[in-house]
Parts: C-alpha cells; sequence; structure tokens
C-alpha cells in the first residue's frame, strides 16, 4: 500500500498541477490561441458538460481497465483534464463576477471579457496554500 508523506504529497500535488498548466498552455497553442469567449459559446454550463464528461470517463476507466497500471495511467491523464476544466470554470466564473463588479449590476449569461485575463503559476513555496493570484 503506497503511504507517501507529506512532503512527498505536496510535491506529487505541485508536479500534477504544474503538468496540468503545461498541458493547458499546450493545449492552448494546438487550438490556435481561439478566444475562450468563441469557444465556450454556453459560459458556465459548457464547463459543467466537460467536468461531468470527464467525471464518467473517470468512473468507466476505474470500472473497464485491465490493470492496474493502465489504470493509474488513465486516470492521471483524465484528472489533469479535469483540473483543467475545473480551473478554467473557475476563472471563468470570476470574471463574470469581475464583471458583474464592475458594472454594479446582476451578471448576465452571455460570455464575459476574458481578453487580457493572465494566469500566473505560483510555487507553494511558502506552504499555508495561500498563494493565489
Amino acid at each position: 500500500m503506497l503511504t507517501p508523506s507529506n512532503d512527498e504529497s505536496t510535491a506529487a500535488y505541485q508536479a500534477e498541477m504544474a503538468k496540468a498548466m503545461s498541458l493547458h498552455m499546450q493545449r492552448g497553442e494546438e487550438y490556435d490561441n481561439v478566444e475562450p469567449w468563441e469557444y465556450w459559446t454556453g459560459g458556465l454550463a459548457d464547463f459543467e458538460v466537460m467536468i461531468r464528461q470527464k467525471s464518467v470517463r473517470l468512473k468507466s476507466i476505474i470500472s473497464n481497465a485491465k490493470t492496474e497500471l493502465e489504470r493509474a495511467q488513465a486516470v492521471e491523464d483524465t484528472l489533469s483534464d479535469l483540473i483543467n476544466y475545473a480551473a478554467m470554470a473557475a476563472a471563468w466564473a470570476r470574471m463574470v463576477r469581475m464583471d458583474a463588479d464592475a458594472t454594479r449590476k446582476q451578471p448576465v449569461v452571455t460570455a464575459p471579457d476574458m481578453r487580457g485575463l493572465k494566469v500566473e503559476v505560483v510555487a507553494a513555496a511558502s506552504g499555508n496554500g495561500n498563494n493565489h493570484k
């Protein structure tokens, strides 16, 4: 049975987050940097669909993988995708909220203006877990 230490667990977590960010950047280049509001025309509802699809995929992998190694590899890939969809959905929700705060209106259902949104990866060096930008 795998029983990682706190340090090993933290290092593994940081590695997965770095991998997810790298995958996000790579996919952005593959999609020729399509603007988010052009791709996610349904807003948060589109993210819910993708997160649900990845959750269904995860359940299928766990139930149907032939070996533990096959299962672990497929689960890791699926969860990396899930991390990215969840982070993009959170960023989208933040932009909707910021837009509503800026205009002092209720958020609209249309896509927020995400131009100029910058994502910054910050290593969890302080150890307090509050390194959000």
